[in-house]
């Protein structure tokens, strides 16, 4: 199987490369690094099997790697509701734009596959468990800008017979994940790396679906190879809410010392107080069922900072705003 993979040097993006080229498919990463890096992808340089690119995904070298019958795996965007508020138009740009041209490229050359990333951030302020048959309803241009691209991907199934599948992915971490798309993962991790108090907005009882990577990996691969799959929009994540407090829990018991605390805040304004998937859908089409524990995975995420990224200096020294440029935490 080809597969071309958009943003395949990002967090996701390069362990999903990881897992095709293991598999042993043909696969060809595209990314701009502007936040994806090659060393993501260390392990495929030098495989026969593997290309990478570096550009623009919409750009014609990459539209030219485009084949009949092959898939397409689109991860790329400008991630981040703050990012979103401070330059529409660039997120337009980037998210819908760009990607109405990738899928022209896909229809035109005979694509077999389209799976579009999309986001939790569709569903705005939306009473949890956050179903596929509800409502949509954006509270940013980042928000409207995957609801955007949600339409054009049935669009152009309808339209074009191009097949695409939709993923909604809600907070996936896991390593790789670096501060300046790790919300409050990063912000927990690097409370305890330097014994301060781990920040938590508001009373702490406000919840999040955390999916970790492999399992976002999985839901990708699924949806790449199950038939029932085309022309579906398909949540990813545990269903399972989890609260902020406990979430910091377990940065302190993956610390392995003496917990520096948590202090509290005011809440950050507009803020989603819920927010978990319902994954029903996605595990009655595809068979979807993730797999990692939420404690196993922040022990995991909490051993890699500390040894498993060694050569990837300057991750930490990115901004306090932009740890802050996520859709949601």
């Amino acid at each position: 199987m080809r597969v071309l993979v958009t943003g395949g040097a990002g967090f996701m993006g390069s362990h999903l490369v990881d897992r095709l080229a293991a598999e042993g498919h043909e696969v060809v990463a595209v990314d701009d690094l502007s936040s994806g890096r090659r060393e993501n992808l260390a392990s495929c340089f030098g495989k026969g099997r593997f290309e990478f690119l570096e550009g623009d995904f919409a750009a014609e070298p990459a539209l030219s790697k485009l084949a009949p019958g092959s898939v397409v795996v689109h991860l790329a965007a400008k991630v981040g509701v703050p990012g979103s508020l401070r330059d529409p138009e660039l997120t337009h740009e980037v998210n819908v734009t760009r990607t109405l041209r990738l899928l022209g490229g896909c229809a035109k050359r005979g694509v077999g596959r389209v799976v579009f990333a999309s986001s939790a951030a569709v569903y705005g302020d939306a009473p949890p468990p956050l179903s596929e048959s509800g409502p949509v309803r954006a509270l940013s241009p980042y928000g409207a800008s995957k609801i955007a691209c949600e339409a054009y991907c049935e669009a152009y199934q309808r339209a074009y017979g191009l097949p695409t599948v939709v993923l909604r992915f809600m907070n996936v971490y896991g390593p790789r994940m670096d501060d300046a798309h790790g919300g409050v993962m990063s912000e927990f991790a690097g409370s305890v790396e330097r014994g301060v108090p781990l920040v938590v907005h508001g009373d702490g009882k406000q919840t999040r679906d955390f999916v970790h990577v492999s399992d976002a990996v999985e839901a990708i691969m699924l949806a790449i190879s199950s038939e029932r799959a085309a022309g579906e929009t398909l949540n990813v994540g545990t269903g399972t809410p989890t609260s902020i407090s406990s979430l910091a829990e377990m940065f302190v018991s993956a610390g392995g010392r003496p917990g520096p605390g948590v202090s509290h805040v005011p809440p950050r304004e507009g803020d989603v107080r819920h927010s978990y998937a319902d994954t029903t859908k996605s595990a009655r089409v595809i068979g979807f069922a993730p797999k990692k524990k939420l404690p196993d995975g922040v022990a995991e995420f909490m051993a890699w900072r500390s040894g498993g990224r060694a050569g990837q200096g300057g991750v930490m020294a990115r901004s306090r705003r932009a740890r802050r440029d996520q859709e949601t935490d």
